[in-house]
């Protein structure tokens, strides 16, 4: 997965995280962590291809 990939699928999604906090979307907070951690994850990933 190319740097511009991992970018984009973690600012995908901080974007569902934002809608789950404004309540647009129903997401469990188990849910909201889940991808919370994906994104630290894929930050991480972002870092070390570079």
């Amino acid at each position: 997965m190319e740097v511009d990939d991992i970018a984009q699928t973690a600012q995908a999604l901080r974007i569902v995280i934002a809608a789950i906090d404004a309540g647009e979307v129903a997401a469990s907070e188990t849910q909201r962590a889940y991808l919370a951690s994906a994104v630290d994850v894929l930050a991480a990933l972002a870092i070390q291809d570079t």
